[in-house]
């Protein structure tokens, strides 16, 4: 688990000495504060110490009455002037936090599957080794730490001695691995030897401390006694300290009696397969070393185990190295040792670390014991990357049985925390909020500072708040995506059929989208957004490294993102606090730029609005992305869960009609008010992007719910006015004579009318050849249907189409200081549409739906032989609704 720190080793060896000067303070407040203000991402994020001293220090005062063990710590460690311990602490409290699922179960099963599947002969592999690859704070240490209370486990962390982080570093196995990997020459026989000696010497000496526990209490449980010693103990000053110093003496002793002449062969320069006398060189070397130093001490450790256990299903013995990238070259030397180990020996391997590039998932090509066996790079496992994400809610609730909450719960960090990765439930603690907030912020920039000219940087950001994608086929686009799971908090999600390449997704965590947003808001620096902007737009669209959407959903949501940004109130740092759920009326206020936006002498609906409205909130405070299309009517459990998890929908672009989806709550959303479903409703968006005015868009109704809804059309290409007012903004609001006890009648009458209209086909005894105008009564029917439909889909319906995408549009893109880097984002994203572009369009028949593109212009219109069987248009440009709908007849 990485530590809440931008300081190096050295850095923190400073600080210990330049904290000698507090000890004169006397305010045990002030003195936490100097202290985490070297260390604390809260306090180091946007100025160096001190910052903000008088916030800051009654943050600490919180923490202090919270948490009476820190006081006595504080004042113990002020006397010394030694304040390593203290900013441990936060690690270690965090990582000891209880573990949610079964994730640790379901990774031990699948190996103890490999394990019988290999002694079968069922499964070949390259060794009984195997990655645990994600990016940071996914879990990866604990989930084996976990695994642990299950079998034997030998844990090894690698970290660099006096780096923070928890966990702490195993010293002494560092600077032996150390002293071995400097060549980077994986064919070094003294690499080899001291390897093996390792090997060997790790498992033996965990023998005779298992042996001399058994003989010292016959009663001890010594799997539960060997966990407490190798996973609970402080590692700098415990047991585990003590194994390790019996390890590395044992090794060094066993290294200096293996005498060996030879030197080591070179690495060849070529980068395919060697010929097989020199591969059989290195490998055969291997094999020997192996069975010499390493063979006999692991067997005997299983052997010794297998006797304590007398269930038939026999346990597997897994080491392993956390920070494992710190092992260099000596890492294929292990997996050379490890690939020499018997089949039936059930010792296993775990390497921790963040890498996702795929090269470094397969063996070297020397280790290949000849040509016609290329295909063993295949027989390498694949990494396992399935670890635990929103299991702070998943397992709060396992059988879902009904909750309440209030508002004031759903909008707090102590909630969203629960969100995403297991880290920020275990890093929360009461009065601390913003510094955690700070933490994911850091997190999400590789514990740096935001440069907005670093397409690193942008591409972490903003995915985190508008679910920006890499492109697969892209090789630059790989090597992003690589980076971002590597160093800035992207998830690796899985791999290709061939192992050729790999899947990478940023999910919805909340605490790292307001992490974002506090990036992207520098008060020092209004045109940060802008500059952010402009990388992302030339840095990553144009150079073809991110999915650029459709048609304008992906400037859309940037659009709606700044305006929800704006709107907020602002916390004392001035970043925008988000938490705080803003009225609609005030963000389209902010969206627009005035609040004028809605009114016209002859359209005077806005007024309707902006009173049925009054009493309407969102809370959204990033996108969610899904490869579905949208219900016609979304469930009140999906309203209410984007809610609590404050995100809007952006749905599957291959919808025709619906493009967001941003939930609505019209009540009190006061802090002790409970939060009630029944007040959920939405906006939804369809978003256009072509030169000619279009009048058609759908939008779902939830025919139970009555509450006012809200329908945007976006034309971004279209810079014209509407017909009927000289604006660009058209707002429609259901008749002022509709009553709220109307609804239900409306919605019999539509129902009935239906039914009518059903029964009346029935009664039609057989299929007949129906004239142009001749059934009347049927006509009259479907014309009733029609009527009542609009009706009750006008009820408490708000519809703004809005056209163009410039700043007298988009009042926001001026006050955001940001006009100019949109319109740039709109001519990458969504170039004119040529000639060129709508024949291949049509060179893709149906790769979308409907008549907004040229995917459907082959498409003719058949009739039978009446009006009831074409699409009927209940309005236009003129009318009210801006909506469609199709009878079926």
């Amino acid at each position: 688990m990485p530590p809440p720190s931008i300081l190096s080793a050295e850095e923190h060896d400073v600080l210990d000495k330049e904290l000698s000067v507090v000890r004169s303070m006397t305010d045990s407040a002030a003195v936490l504060f100097t202290v985490l203000s070297f260390c604390h991402v809260s306090n180091a994020y946007n100025a160096k110490w001190p910052m903000r001293v008088p916030v800051a220090v009654e943050t600490c005062r919180t923490l202090l009455a919270n948490d009476p063990e820190l006081e006595n710590l504080l004042i113990l460690s002020h006397k010394e002037g030694k304040y390593s311990e203290i900013r441990e602490r936060p690690l270690k409290t965090a990582y000891a936090t209880p573990y949610r699922g079964h994730f640790a179960e379901d990774f031990l099963a699948t190996l103890s599957e490999l394990d019988e599947e290999i002694q079968n002969g069922e499964k070949t592999v390259y060794a009984k080794a195997r990655s645990l690859t994600q990016s940071s704070a996914a879990g990866k240490s604990r989930l084996l730490t976990e695994c642990g209370r299950k079998t034997f486990t030998l844990p090894i962390c690698l970290r660099r001695p006096g780096e923070p982080g928890y966990p702490l570093s195993d010293n002494e196995v560092y600077t032996y691995f150390q002293a071995y990997s400097v060549n980077n020459n994986d064919l070094s026989m003294k690499s080899h030897i001291a390897t093996a000696c390792f090997i060997g010497a790790a498992h033996k000496t965990m023998l005779r401390w298992l042996k001399k526990r058994a003989s010292d209490d016959m009663t001890a449980d010594l799997h539960d006694w060997w966990y407490r010693i190798m996973e609970q103990e402080d590692t700098d000053n415990g047991s585990r300290k003590l194994f390790f110093e019996e390890v590395i003496e044992l090794a060094n002793d066993e290294r200096n009696l293996a005498a060996t002449t030879q030197n080591s062969p070179k690495p060849t320069p070529s980068s395919g397969v060697e010929s097989e006398d020199k591969s059989l060189n290195i490998t055969d070397f291997a094999e020997k070393c192996y069975e010499k130093h390493a063979k006999k001490s692991t067997e005997d450790l299983i052997d010794f185990i297998d006797g304590l256990d007398h269930q038939a299903k026999k346990p597997l013995v897994v080491t392993y190295i956390d920070e494992a990238h710190n092992l260099g070259v000596l890492y294929w030397i292990l997996l050379r040792l490890l690939g020499r180990q018997d089949n039936y020996t059930r010792a296993w391997w775990i390497f921790l670390g963040t890498k996702s590039s795929l090269e470094f998932y397969n063996p070297s090509p020397v280790d290949l014991h000849s040509l016609r066996l290329r295909k063993e790079l295949a027989q390498f496992l694949p990494p396992y990357i399935a670890f635990g994400f929103d299991q702070n809610v998943i397992f709060d609730n396992p059988d879902q049985a009904p909750m309440t909450a209030t508002m004031g719960e759903l909008q707090s960090i102590k909630h969203l925390c629960k969100y995403g990765r297991p880290i920020w439930n275990a890093q929360y603690r009461e009065g601390a909020e913003d510094s955690l907030v700070g933490f994911a912020a850091f997190k999400l920039i590789n514990c740096a500072r935001l440069d907005s000219r670093e397409t690193d940087h942008v591409f972490s950001v903003l995915s985190q708040r508008i679910c920006v994608d890499t492109v697969v086929t892209s090789s630059e686009a790989t090597k992003l995506a690589n980076r971002s799971v590597s160093e800035y908090m992207r998830i690796l999600t899985g791999f290709s059929s061939d192992g050729k390449s790999f899947y990478t997704y940023s999910p919805s965590e909340p605490l790292l989208a307001l992490g974002a947003a506090e990036l992207l808001h520098n008060e020092k620096d209004d045109q940060d957004l802008a500059k952010v902007l402009n990388t992302f737009s030339h840095g990553l669209c144009k150079s073809g490294l991110v999915e650029k959407g459709l048609i304008g959903e992906l400037a859309s949501r940037i659009l709606f993102i700044v305006a929800r940004d704006r709107v907020a109130p602002l916390k004392r740092n001035r970043t925008p606090d988000l938490l705080q759920p803003v009225l609609i009326i005030d963000f389209f206020d902010t969206l627009f730029g005035n609040k004028s936006w809605h009114s016209n002498e002859k359209h005077p609906n806005g007024d309707h609005l902006r009173n049925a409205l009054e009493e309407t909130y969102i809370n959204f405070t990033h996108w969610i992305l899904t490869r579905d299309s949208l219900p016609e009517t979304p469930s009140k459990t999906l309203l209410a869960n984007l809610w609590a998890r404050g995100a809007a929908l952006q749905c599957s672009f291959n919808q025709e009609s619906l493009d967001l989806l941003i939930v609505t709550y019209t009540g009190s959303v006061v802090s002790d008010e409970i939060f009630d479903v029944e007040r959920l409703s939405a906006m939804v968006v369809q978003i256009k992007y072509k030169t000619k005015a279009d009048t058609k868009a759908e939008a779902p109704r939830n025919s139970y719910q009555p509450l006012p809804y809200i329908v945007m059309v976006l034309e971004l290409g279209n810079e014209s006015s509407h017909q009927t007012i000289p604006s660009r903004i058209r707002v429609t609001s259901p008749p002022p004579d509709v009553v709220a006890s109307q609804f239900e009648d409306l919605q019999k009458q539509w129902t009935s009318a239906l039914q009518l209209l059903q029964e009346y086909k029935d009664q039609k005894l057989k299929p007949r050849k129906r004239e142009v105008g001749k059934d009347q009564e049927e006509v009259r029917l479907l014309k009733d249907v029609e009527i009542k439909r609009l009706a009750m889909d006008a009820y408490n319906r708000y519809t703004i189409s809005v056209r163009g995408a410039s700043p007298e549009v988009y009042g926001v893109l001026k006050k955001a200081n940001i006009a100019e880097a949109f319109a740039t984002l709109l001519s990458v994203t969504l170039p004119s549409p040529t000639a060129h572009d709508t024949t291949i369009q049509q060179m893709k028949p149906l790769e979308r739906l409907g008549a907004t593109s040229a995917h459907t212009d082959w498409m003719s219109v058949y009739v039978v032989g009446g009006p009831e069987d074409s699409e009927i248009a209940i309005d236009s440009e003129e009318a009210t609704s801006s909506d469609q709908m199709v009878v079926d007849s």
